[in-house]
């Protein structure tokens, strides 16, 4: 697949579900509408983010894993930032809450990023050092 076909297959992916999740706000409300926007917010705001900082030596895998920390901090984590500055609008105003939601998936983007290369470059050290807190010697041994 080029790196064409594979941009307009994700932005065609995001609008199509981030429509669905939009039309769904409008049917719904109190938390389901919360969950509902903030997940079109974080959908878009991620998938404008990527093709943005999509390198061309980077994976479709490796774009969609950082979409997923972003879209996963907007939804999860807007709440309580919007609690933590008592932003008190966004519990009725849908354009507030989206915004809310867009700023807080660009933080875990922007840093989802950094984190995933880090786990990225030190995963065999981790997943070693687990192995040995964890798991007991007589069962990490191979039995032929």
């Amino acid at each position: 697949m080029t790196p064409f076909q594979e941009k307009f297959l994700f932005g065609a992916w995001l609008l199509a579900s981030s429509a669905l999740s939009y039309f769904a706000t409008l049917f719904t409300a109190g938390e389901t509408r919360w969950l509902f926007m903030t997940f079109v917010s974080s959908l878009l705001m991620s998938g404008f983010l990527a093709m943005m900082f999509k390198q061309p030596e980077d994976t479709i895998q490796q774009v969609i894993g950082r979409c997923g920390i972003a879209i996963l901090g907007g939804i999860f984590a807007s709440q309580p930032v919007a609690h933590w500055f008592h932003l008190d609008t966004v519990e009725t105003n849908l354009i507030h809450l989206g915004g809310v939601s867009a700023a807080v998936c660009t933080a875990f983007f922007l840093t989802g990023v950094r984190l995933l290369k880090i786990i990225e470059a030190r995963s065999p050290l981790i997943a070693e050092k687990i192995f040995k807190k964890y798991i007991p010697e007589e069962l990490g041994k191979n039995e032929n």
